[in-house]
């Protein structure tokens, strides 16, 4: 039984939840752009991530796209991190 206990325990610190991994990317981008982002406004696709907000905001994330995706794989370096859009 302390076999199973162990092995869940295992794989449960590898799979990052939604949660944790929104707030993460939430953290970055205030500490890059400086602008706070609300949970609901990230989405992920295929690498990609998402943020729905308004067009100045989109274009501070793309002129720092580069150190905010710096970021994001020193923190998550389990996480494919292709794009912030």
């Amino acid at each position: 039984m302390d076999f199973v206990g162990d092995f869940l325990n295992k794989y449960s610190k590898i799979l990052l939840t939604n949660t944790k991994k929104n707030e993460i990317v939430r953290d970055v981008l205030f500490k890059k752009i400086g602008i706070e982002i609300k949970p609901n406004q990230i989405k992920y696709k295929d690498g990609v991530v998402v943020v729905d907000c308004k067009p100045i905001i989109k274009l501070e994330i793309k002129l720092h796209q580069k150190s905010i995706l710096e970021e994001l794989k020193n923190q998550l370096p389990n996480v494919l991190w292709l794009s912030v859009k």
